[in-house]
């Protein structure tokens, strides 16, 4: 990426054109030296994240959650956020479980650089998902002899020993 600076440089005091043209020769070469030795800050960090242990729709939804690998490619980064960003994201993954009815993973993780490139690796063990042991859903005063409530009851997508996926009882 090129950068280009532009000067320019007023004054009131008279200067012989040879003067002058010395100012300017001297001020461009102290540009150029510093555009050569500066490091560069805009220099995108190369990043790789790999999630590991999951397959399908529920890996979907752990890249979904998690702000390392939306903000991989942000102009942005750098490595401060990315450490932050790096440990944020064992707890992004938890959540990220918890819909398809996993809420004890163990996760591993780690962060490597490979010469220009930094690596994320997340190992997830989902664990076992939480069953429904026991379900007791009763209808109590006025509405107990409605149909409409009892048709529902019947419907109720919750069955004792289903793994607890939200999406079977959650509606908007």
């Amino acid at each position: 990426m090129a950068t280009r600076c532009i000067f320019a440089i007023e004054t009131n005091y008279y200067m012989d054109k040879k003067k002058t043209t010395k100012v300017y020769i001297y001020l461009a070469l102290a540009v150029i030296i510093l555009a050569f030795y500066m490091p560069p800050a805009f220099a995108a960090i190369n990043l790789n994240v790999t999630v590991e242990g999951v397959e399908d729709a529920i890996k979907k939804n752990v890249l979904a959650y998690l702000s390392i690998e939306q903000q991989k490619k942000h102009q942005d980064l750098n490595e401060h956020l990315l450490h932050k960003l790096y440990h944020d994201a064992p707890d992004e993954i938890r959540r990220a479980l918890q819909p398809f009815g996993y809420y004890s993973p163990i996760i591993h993780s780690e962060l490597n650089r490979d010469g220009s490139a930094w690596n994320a690796l997340y190992r997830i063990d989902k664990g076992s998902p939480v069953l429904i042991d026991t379900l007791d859903l009763s209808i109590k005063g006025e509405g107990s002899e409605d149909e409409r409530l009892k048709s529902l009851k019947a419907k109720l997508p919750l069955k004792t020993g289903d793994i607890l996926i939200n999406e079977n009882y959650e509606e908007e």
